[in-house]
């Protein structure tokens, strides 16, 4: 059980995926990271896919959804949630609610200070090259190497000091989505 001291973000999507429900602090964590015009009336309706850029991450949580559905059973999973100069390691918590409602509770576990890191930006300009990177762990693939650490590769192609940066494609990278269905099938 986690301790209820670790500040907790939370929101419900109905049987079709859309928002239904957001927390106080939900929104101010929007906010507090520069997407202030995510507000109660902006979100909620919505489909939650319309928040997921990247099609294998929606597909990631379809898959989760869909499992926690017809089974009732939750699914945990740890995920990183990184702004420019924090390291945020949480626990998602997804539970089924009656009538196929989802409840996601993300809580913040640790915050680790790192110098600015333009990558993760949104304002940066962007290169033409690109780094895949997970969703969940924030791990980049490096081809023939494999997944890395963010900041091991940042620091290998100078992307710390850099005024520019590549395109950022996001993806769930094999372990995570092995762990989500590992955790999932206990």
């Amino acid at each position: 059980m986690i301790d209820s001291r670790f500040p907790t973000y939370c929101y419900r999507v109905d049987a079709r995926d859309q928002i239904v429900w957001v927390d106080a602090a939900w929104l101010a964590f929007a906010r507090e990271n520069g997407a202030a015009d995510l507000t109660e009336d902006s979100v909620k309706g919505r489909s939650l896919w319309e928040f997921i850029a990247d099609e294998s991450t929606r597909c990631f949580y379809r898959e989760i959804h869909r499992r926690i559905r017809s089974s009732g059973q939750a699914s945990v999973i740890p995920i990183r949630c990184d702004s420019p100069n924090l390291k945020r390691h949480m626990q998602l918590t997804v539970s089924c609610e009656p009538e196929g409602t989802l409840h996601y509770r993300s809580v913040l576990l640790r915050v680790e200070l790192r110098t600015r890191f333009a990558l993760l930006e949104p304002s940066t300009k962007r290169t033409t090259n690109r780094l895949t990177m997970c969703s969940c762990c924030k791990r980049v693939l490096i081809e023939p190497v494999g997944w890395l650490a963010l900041e091991a590769v940042a620091a290998k192609l100078n992307l710390f000091e850099s005024e520019s940066a590549p395109c950022l494609f996001y993806t769930v990278c094999p372990d995570c989505i092995d762990a989500a269905h590992h955790q999932s099938s206990q």
